[in-house]
């Protein structure tokens, strides 16, 4: 749990404290002093290099690792051995475990450029440094509830919850974030829309889940079972000596 909560947190940190362009600097070797006081360096190059990171790098690069916070409990649920994820009825458009990986990282990515091109926006009006602020908040509330998914839905198994949380970030995505960024930056809009699309996937895949694995009033569902189940199977196989 503490890791499930740290790093969303860590990414909250990353995204206001990182300065729009960040610079390592490098010396060159040392210079040597000849006769008369003159100094000579060891490199024809300067003795100041500064290297200069994109802007955009480190909030893609914060967006990537908040999203990687919820694989651990995501490779538990659906491991093939005790996981719970495949043993559950699910529809027949359930896309493959391996395509998951590779469709959030990029759109992590994407999402961390569309949010850095906002906040590398220089506001010259108030109304336009609120709209701003706006914007960012906005998705910072966003992020986090998206964050949140993945421990929910995988692993707490509350798959109703996950439901209605989808939703609200399609709603919120639609009716807020999009709309704001299209204001500041349209092409920030657009770097968006394949998040967009996953997440609408998303949902109605959830949606289907939620009908194939319907819980009770206290919340109980298929999930749970199958993941009881196998713990118990891995304590008799424990104490079978298997």
């Amino acid at each position: 749990m503490v890791r499930i909560v740290s790093s969303p947190l860590l990414l909250l940190w990353l995204l206001f404290h990182w300065k729009s362009a960040e610079s390592f600097v490098v010396r060159s070797p040392a210079t040597t002093t000849l006769q008369g006081g003159i100094s000579s360096s060891s490199s024809s190059s300067s003795s100041l290099h500064a290297v200069a990171l994109p802007p955009a790098l480190p909030w893609i690069a914060a967006h990537v690792v908040g999203g990687a916070s919820g694989t651990p409990v995501v490779i538990k649920a659906t491991r093939k051995e005790d996981g719970w994820y495949r043993k559950i009825p699910l529809p027949s458009f359930t896309p493959p475990d391996a395509l998951f990986g590779p469709v959030w990282t990029t759109l992590y990515a994407l999402m961390g450029l569309a949010v850095a091109r906002i906040h590398q926006i220089s506001t010259t009006t108030a109304a336009t440094s609120k709209i701003k602020s706006w914007a960012l908040v906005s998705w910072a509330i966003h992020i986090l509830l998206n964050l949140s998914w993945a421990p929910i839905f995988f692993g707490l198994k509350r798959l109703r919850l996950g439901l209605l949380l989808n939703v609200a970030l399609w709603i919120s995505l639609v009716g807020v974030v999009l709309p704001t960024f299209y204001t500041l930056n349209p092409f920030s809009a657009y770097l968006l829309l394949p998040y967009l699309t996953w997440l609408s996937f998303a949902t109605v895949l959830n949606q289907a889940i939620c009908k194939l694995n319907p819980s009770d009033a206290d919340g109980y569902n298929s999930a749970k079972f199958q993941a009881q189940l196998a713990q118990l199977q891995q304590l008799a196989k424990n104490y079978a000596g298997v």
